[in-house]
């Protein structure tokens, strides 16, 4: 997941800043996790060990946090699957809600009939013709396995293919329209299509759901097409003074209308058509429950920033890391930082050069190049407010916000923890002005539907020096291997927070 990265950049730079911008980091390694998870079905080895929804359930749903639901990571997860086998961007927009029961069943089932199918598509507001193409858009990829279709795919006993898998088409490991082309020319191999078994050949019924009558048109119309082309274009040529050179068998001006035969033709329109289905699809929500705009990478992003207050220096470390979006490799590269104090301003020394990163690819189309600044201190009294950085001389400052950073809650090097055991206490750092009327410490964790959900471990004060910056607060946890988040109320609200 990527597709993360403007979503917190856009509440940090607005009215949820203070709350939300310190958890870009933790969202920001999606675009390596979940592209990887996608990444994962491009080999056919992948593929046929899938044991039906639930290795993806084991997959996708620990990147899901308070921000992230399970929805949106499996979302989000189809998407760069997608994607990194060769297929279109498809746009994602964020806020889908998990539910806490099972609702019913929805999935068409091979054996059912067309009346069935069309009535399951249309429920979710698609057409027969869109149904047709969510299914070709579906089944470019994978096939049918014995152990999920005994009745569709028998035991082969091949040990060239151990799990007895048919596949859609020929090139079941990458998007293509091939699943058209061969339906269309009548070499498919397709189990759905050329089963033993018509009652399970659904995909027969769907690609031709008016009997067969308009794909055996197209067929015909596909082939007096390319004959006149090439008569035409090929033959009378020479003849035709008007004719461009370059375009030796121009596309039909008027292809037929079915849908199966367009994609067929048409691998650009195959492709751009199951990018808006599919989104369609992955964005159709109960009522209720509003999605995000298009959400899309920043070109400039920083991750994993952390500030931890030295009482006895009066100090604040702060390191972290920035990534650049699909930036061309250059070793020269200069990436600078600079960063307000707490009143607004910049001085001639705050700023930073950082240190030259990984260059990481997301799949086969993105790469994500890092930069990082080490621990460095800066007065726990001017402290930071928000930075911004210099790559290859140009300002990247989300047009003037910045990148808020919220140094009102931090942890505190005093924290120590119990080797032996794993359990500790943790020390967090107030403002003084701040004067919060509770401080919380805040561990996720999973209900009994594996949602995530805050556990809050309250966090007791400790006397004031009314000399230092900062007041500690300290709460004894059973286990410092955990991830832990920073909560506060003040005045009674709870709306402070940070890593």
């Amino acid at each position: 997941m990527h597709a993360l990265d403007r979503q917190h950049a856009q509440f940090g730079a607005g009215s949820w800043g203070k709350k939300l911008v310190c958890f870009a980091a933790e969202q920001a390694r999606l675009e390596v996790r979940c592209a990887s998870a996608g990444t994962a079905i491009n080999t056919e080895e992948s593929i046929f060990s899938i044991k039906r929804f639930a290795n993806t359930l084991n997959v996708l749903p620990p990147v899901s946090n308070r921000y992230v639901s399970i929805a949106d990571a499996l979302a989000l997860g189809a998407i760069m699957a997608v994607e990194n086998c060769g297929g279109p961007e498809i746009a994602f927009r964020g806020g889908r809600l998990d539910a806490a029961v099972p609702n019913q069943p929805g999935v068409p089932e091979p054996q059912e009939g067309l009346d069935s199918h069309v009535a399951s598509f249309s429920r979710q507001g698609f057409t027969k013709e869109e149904m047709i193409g969510l299914v070709a858009c579906g089944h470019t990829f994978g096939g049918v396995q014995h152990a999920t279709f005994p009745t569709i795919m028998p035991d082969l006993h091949d040990s060239n293919n151990v799990d007895s898998v048919a596949h859609f088409d020929t090139t079941n490991t990458h998007f293509d329209n091939n699943i058209a082309t061969e339906y269309i020319s009548g070499t498919t191999q397709n189990p759905l299509v050329v089963g033993l078994n018509d009652t399970t050949n659904s995909d027969k019924r769907i690609f031709g759901s008016d009997g067969n009558a308009t794909m055996e048109a197209c067929v015909l119309a596909a082939s007096l097409s390319y004959i006149r082309t090439a008569f035409l274009h090929g033959f009378l040529a020479p003849f035709i003074s008007t004719h461009p050179p370059q375009t030796r068998y121009p596309p039909d001006p008027n292809p037929p209308a079915d849908l199966e035969c367009r994609f067929a033709q048409s691998p650009d329109l195959f492709a751009s058509t199951c990018a808006n289905l599919c989104a369609r699809m992955l964005d159709t929500v109960p009522k209720g429950v509003q999605l995000t705009d298009v959400i899309t990478p920043l070109p400039v992003k920083p991750n994993t920033i952390k500030l931890i207050y030295d009482a006895a220096t009066e100090t604040i470390a702060f390191s972290g890391e920035v990534r650049l979006w699909d930036v061309p490799e250059n070793l020269s590269r200069v990436v600078r930082m600079l960063w307000d104090d707490r009143s607004g301003s910049t001085s001639t020394t705050n700023n930073i050069t950082l240190s030259t990163g990984s260059i990481i690819p997301i799949g086969s189309r993105h790469t994500t190049t890092w930069y990082f600044f080490n621990l460095f201190l800066i007065s726990a009294s001017s402290g930071v407010s928000s930075i911004r950085f210099f790559v290859d001389g140009k300002l990247e400052d989300q047009q003037g916000k910045g990148f808020a950073v919220n140094d009102d809650l931090v942890f505190a090097n005093s924290s120590c923890s119990v080797p032996a055991d794993g359990t500790g206490t943790f020390d967090v750092a107030v403002r003084t002005d701040v004067a919060p009327t509770r401080v919380y410490l805040e561990q996720t964790s999973r209900d009994s539907t594996s949602r995530p959900i805050i556990v809050e471990i309250d966090m007791t004060p400790k006397p004031v020096d009314p000399s230092k910056a900062y007041a500690i607060w300290s709460a004894n946890v059973l286990s410092t291997f955990e991830s832990y988040t920073i909560g506060a109320e003040v005045g009674g609200v709870g709306d402070w927070g940070c890593l």
